[in-house]
């Protein structure tokens, strides 16, 4: 984009170049606020591992459907 603009002459306009620094500003608290959603919902899915562990579940649904007798 920037390489047009100035083919354009558009980087000497007052109104672009700030037009311009308003996107990138939007832009970045976008992408920061995207990167914090993925960490909050990292660390939910760190904190439901810990408390409804995989390996238990396992071993709860292994036990249900099987039947086990001695011979």
């Amino acid at each position: 984009m920037i390489p047009i603009s100035y083919s354009l002459g558009w980087l000497s306009s007052v109104t672009y170049v700030s037009a311009l620094s308003l996107w990138a500003l939007v832009a970045g608290h976008w992408s920061s606020w995207q990167a914090a959603r993925v960490e909050v919902a990292q660390a939910r899915e760190i904190q439901r591992q810990k408390t409804e562990p995989v390996e238990q579940k396992v071993v709860e649904e292994i036990v249900e459907k099987t039947d086990v007798e001695r011979s």
